[in-house]
């Protein structure tokens, strides 16, 4: 049955089409019924009752029908932190008030509340994190805990896109990056030199012995291009050119000397040891502190970039967030756990989580704090660790969890608040590979069992042929195998 399941989900359609007519699509979209449900009932029983963050966002599928997404963070028995995809439910509109009812619905349908809700993660529209009536506030009111954080990711994104557009330097430098882009990937010719001349360097440096031969290095690598939406797109194609940039020199002396190209495209060819001039200013007066061109990109362009960074990023992360994270901080075990600090732990407790401590619990944890800190720095298992995720994971294998239950129950808290939302943007792109173009009229009940069983493959490998068929006959059909 589950061979079955998977020729349905990944081979062509032809082969589909006969399915539906040997068994007869209604079949089909029951039997895939049984198989979500299965797979989803695994997916709570790893839960186990626990606490858990919300992961929520809209968008259209291919015909044209809103859909909601919903995933659960939560931390598992053996202490690390995963994200599991519960369910898509089409809405009507995305209002605040639409959104919470139908995730309240969902959540209800596996027995779970807003109640046990720690963590909330969404994207930065108004109708989601809303101070005053946004999705986040709802869900707050019920579960003063459920702290919301913007994707990180995302968040680092629109700050580097806002500095890089106010920022005249940065507009200038992408500009002629834009330029280079355009010349060397316009053409398939020029593309092919590219390729070419990647070879060759890579030849050479081979007889060098300045790089490693091995399974899936040196590959080749494209150049790319930003956009302002694709987290971290700018970083990747500066690297890129960076790589090839041996490669890229090659294929411009080819084309056309460095001078001319930079005059065609009005690149100014700067010397690095004259002083420098600003832009715009007469050369008589303005000399920035006598430095020289070399000092102005290497030192003063950088520092000025990194202030309008922090500045932005103050201006996006709120006091409760920069406080929250600043406590989440004092549990890295990176450097001996050189972070650690008792006093912000405490905070974190007594402050944001203190429904989830009792006051006895809130009055031993620092005795505690004190025990725990003392024997995972004498502890040897603990002293390669690089994030809070493995030091969850260390403390269960030891079975310090248990011994240090309040440090851990602590732990799982700041585990469980979402960083990222990239989880929610693979199940778009899986449901618009379910529901395509050349099957765009699936209902929504069939839409959400067959994510659920494409999504959550290794839940669904697990499934028994015989609970499936159990459920499947408890229905109105009778089947005999």
């Amino acid at each position: 049955m589950k061979k079955l399941m998977k020729m349905m989900m990944n081979q062509h359609k032809l082969i589909w089409g006969h399915l539906n007519m040997i068994l007869g699509s209604e079949f089909i979209e029951e039997l895939i019924k049984c198989c979500a449900q299965e797979t989803t009932k695994r997916v709570i029983e790893e839960l186990d009752g626990g606490q858990f963050a919300i992961l929520a966002d809209e968008s259209s599928d291919v015909y044209q029908n809103e859909q909601l997404v919903v995933c659960l963070r939560f931390v598992y028995k053996k202490g690390r932190a995963v994200v599991r995809f519960l369910g898509v439910v089409h809405v009507e509109d995305t209002t605040s008030l639409t959104l919470k009812s139908a995730i309240q619905q969902m959540l209800m349908k596996y027995n779970l509340t807003f109640a046990m809700v720690r963590g909330q993660g969404y994207d930065g529209a108004s109708n989601m994190k809303g101070n005053a009536n946004g999705l986040k506030k709802l869900i707050m009111d019920e579960s003063p805990s459920a702290y919301y954080v913007h994707c990180f990711a995302h968040q680092l994104q629109l700050t580097l896109v806002a500095v890089a557009k106010e920022s005249g330097d940065c507009t200038w430098f992408f500009q002629q990056l834009a330029n280079l882009l355009n010349v060397l990937g316009m053409s398939c010719k020029k593309m092919r030199m590219l390729r070419i001349a990647q070879a060759e360097e890579l030849i050479a440096a081979l007889d060098l012995e300045e790089v490693e031969i091995g399974t899936g290095q040196n590959q080749e690598m494209g150049l790319g291009r930003p956009c302002d939406t694709r987290w971290g797109s700018h970083f990747r194609t500066m690297n890129r050119v960076l790589s090839n940039y041996a490669a890229i020199k090659r294929v411009l002396r080819k084309i056309v000397t460095v001078t001319s190209f930079c005059t065609k495209h009005r690149v100014k060819v700067v010397d690095m040891n004259a002083r420098y001039y600003p832009v715009g200013r007469p050369r008589r007066v303005g000399i920035h502190n006598g430095a020289n061109n070399y000092h102005r990109f290497h030192v003063d362009m950088y520092v000025s970039v990194i202030d309008r960074q922090i500045s932005e990023l103050n201006g996006r992360f709120d006091e409760v967030n920069t406080e929250l994270l600043t406590c989440m901080a004092a549990f890295c075990p990176l450097r001996a756990f050189a972070a650690y600090d008792k006093k912000k732990l405490v905070n974190l407790a007594s402050k944001f989580y203190a429904t989830d401590f009792s006051s006895d619990e809130l009055a031993r944890l620092p005795w505690q704090l004190d025990m725990y800190i003392c024997h995972v720095r004498r502890d040897g298992r603990f002293t390669n660790l690089k994030s809070i995720i493995e030091l969850s994971a260390m403390l269960v294998e030891t079975t310090k969890h248990q011994q240090y239950f309040l440090v851990y129950k602590l732990l799982k808290l700041v585990l469980i608040l979402p960083v990222a939302t990239a989880s929610v943007e693979r199940v778009f792109s899986s449901m618009n590979y379910v529901k395509n173009k050349l099957r765009n009229k699936m209902s929504d009940e069939y839409l959400n069992n067959a994510l659920v069983t494409f999504v959550e493959r290794d839940f669904f490998s697990q499934v028994k042929d015989e609970d499936v068929i159990k459920i499947f006959q408890q229905g109105d059909r009778r089947v005999t195998w």
